[in-house]
């Protein structure tokens, strides 16, 4: 059975340093903060969602790693399909997504699945999953398995309500 991929991290707030969602956070080094699907209305929209974005350093078609982070749209797949292809349950907790020759690769594990939304009037990229595993041939056809954050969002909120 697989586990999830989950890591918080805990950054010392700087006052030159804009915090908010789809602000920027350390430009220099290609970091953004990315919203979660905290509210319950953003959760429907990201369970309905038929197409995400990934991106990540991982291995590109030449199966060399990316000097800069590379971002790809992947299709919704039936967990079912992981299911058989990967010969592992799938759970709510999980999310299958790949499309033909496009998916995260080895290397992207721990990246984000998100897409973008409007919120608040403001267009926002909201996670919805992480990078989890997949097939070791990349591009091969066989979609990726993802996190699922939705999943985990009430342990994400009691770990930061507690630091």
């Amino acid at each position: 059975m697989s586990r999830p991929w989950l890591a918080l991290l805990k950054l010392k707030r700087n006052s030159d340093v804009e915090y908010a969602c789809a602000g920027t956070l350390i430009t220099n080094l290609s970091i953004r903060p990315i919203c979660l699907p905290v509210n319950y209305t953003l959760q429907q929209e990201a369970e309905h969602k038929e197409r995400f974005r990934v991106t990540g350093w991982g291995a590109t078609e030449r199966s060399i790693h990316s000097d800069v982070p590379m971002e790809t749209a992947v299709d919704r797949q039936n967990r079912s399909l992981c299911q058989n292809v990967y010969g592992q349950s799938m759970k709510s907790s999980h999310i299958c997504a790949g499309s033909f020759q496009r998916d995260s690769c080895y290397g992207d594990s721990g990246g984000p699945l998100f897409y973008p939304t409007e919120y608040n009037g403001v267009q926002r990229m909201v996670q919805f999953g992480i990078v989890s595993y997949g097939s070791t041939s990349c591009g091969d056809g066989k979609p990726g398995v993802y996190t699922n954050v939705a999943s985990f969002i009430r342990w994400i909120a009691d770990k930061l309500i507690a630091n």
